[in-house]
């Protein structure tokens, strides 16, 4: 685990495909989108508890939001 302040920052967030300047799609340069997600894995217990898995944990599955 590492902790590191954070002071500022900024991000670019938009939904959809690239949207260049027409002269930069002849630069070299890859474009396009990486889609990425998240998903719940096997469940990890804590060496020090003694409680079962959860019947509700047993077979989570995680719902996908449809836009």
């Amino acid at each position: 685990m590492l902790r590191i302040p954070i002071n500022e920052f900024s991000a670019k967030v938009r939904v959809g495909p690239p949207i260049d300047d027409e002269e930069d799609y002849d630069f070299p340069t890859w474009a396009g989108v990486m889609p990425l997600e998240m998903k719940a894995g096997t469940p990890i217990r804590d060496d020090r508890s003694s409680q079962e898995l959860p019947a509700y944990l047993k077979d989570y599955v995680r719902q996908k939001k449809h836009a």
